[in-house]
């Protein structure tokens, strides 16, 4: 007599990269464990002397040197949270490393910044062109100079759609049918998700960085560098934003008044776009069941997010049936979850896998 069996299952290591334009993170799920990574997207440069290398050592940062050209003195590079902790220290503002959404093409040293973090992000790999789920930023030409960094690190990269991302981190319980709206640093994005995929959706760029920019600009909130340039104080603004006391609906003050009306002015262009866009979606034509909507990013945080949101889409006139508004409860890792999801589903063994025969 004979049985059959299946053989017992080994779970793949599974890795997700999320680029995000304010902080890159990375999951990596092995025998059993999920581990998080994250950096801040930034860095800092500064004057190099022997005085400020003792300093940084003494602090414990790590720090890059750049090559000094003829005639000109070479610069000491603080990248991650380090940059975004210690740099203004030392009379320098932190740089976003991906201004925009998009890999700079004329800053060399930011470049090689993004490769290094990306490398310390990734674990060595287990097999050769291990794959890693990747959400990418930027357009075409970014996702080419990214994916060979990660191609040298060992990974054969497979883009991820941020909304269908954060739709299976969040829209389980939905049947992954609903509107995502995501609001991050370099763009607001509005989703209608249908069994986990994306049928329509718009896209405002800026994001929230465009917000902080705008009222940085309006307070005339500047800071100067060593050699006395001075820029916009953009990351003033934005710990203004997330220190947030009130709410959207009721704010007290005149900044919470501003960037109260900075969300509603950006929540209703997007969302009278959206409805001219999404009127004419075939796939949407015969909605007729509600439609929930999932507000995430660091944009949807500040208390009275999601009232706002529900009186910006009734004044929109938005053309299909909605559900409840939900603001996500804040996860920095919620659309690298997601993306997590989405690889374990492609990983996942068909349930009709051959038997094997036990001798």
């Amino acid at each position: 007599m004979s049985t059959t069996t299946r053989p017992a299952a080994t779970r793949p290591c599974l890795t997700v990269l999320d680029l995000g334009v304010h902080r890159f993170r990375s999951l990596r799920r092995s025998g059993g464990r999920t581990i998080g990574r994250s950096c801040r997207a930034a860095y800092g440069v500064l004057p190099d002397s022997p005085a400020r290398r003792r300093l940084l050592e003494q602090v414990g940062l790590n720090f890059a040197t750049t090559r000094a050209a003829e005639g000109e003195e070479s610069e000491l590079l603080l990248f991650g949270d380090a940059a975004d902790e210690y740099a203004k220290l030392f009379g320098t503002p932190p740089l976003a490393l991906l201004p925009d959404g998009k890999v700079p093409t004329d800053d060399p040293p930011a470049r090689q910044i993004v490769a290094a973090l990306i490398d310390s992000l990734l674990p060595d790999p287990v097999s050769d062109e291990e794959p890693v789920k990747v959400i990418f930023p930027g357009g075409e030409a970014d996702r080419e100079f990214l994916s060979r960094v990660i191609r040298l690190r060992g990974y054969e990269p497979q883009a991820v759609d941020p909304a269908e991302a954060f739709a299976a981190a969040t829209m389980p319980a939905t049947g992954f049918r609903g509107l995502a709206l995501i609001c991050g640093a370099d763009r607001w994005e509005l989703a209608a998700v249908l069994g986990g995929k994306v049928v329509a959706r718009c896209v405002a760029e800026g994001g929230t960085t465009a917000l902080d920019r705008r009222r940085a600009e309006d307070r005339v909130e500047v800071v100067y560098e060593r050699d006395g340039e001075k820029y916009l104080d953009v990351d003033a603004c934005r710990r203004t934003r997330e220190t947030f006391a009130g709410t959207l609906l009721a704010p007290q003050g005149e900044e919470e008044r501003a960037i109260a009306e900075l969300h509603a002015a950006a929540l209703g262009e997007l969302f009278a776009e959206a409805a001219r866009r999404f009127s004419g979606e075939p796939s949407l034509r015969h909605i007729h069941k509600s439609l929930p909507v999932f507000c995430g990013g660091g944009g949807g945080r500040i208390a009275g997010f999601a009232e706002l949101v529900e009186r910006e889409l009734a004044d929109a006139q938005f053309p299909l049936p909605l559900g409840p508004v939900t603001a996500v409860k804040a996860d920095d890792y919620l659309t690298a979850r997601g993306a997590l999801i989405l690889a374990e589903l492609d990983n996942a063994a068909p349930v009709d896998a051959p038997l094997a025969a036990a001798a």
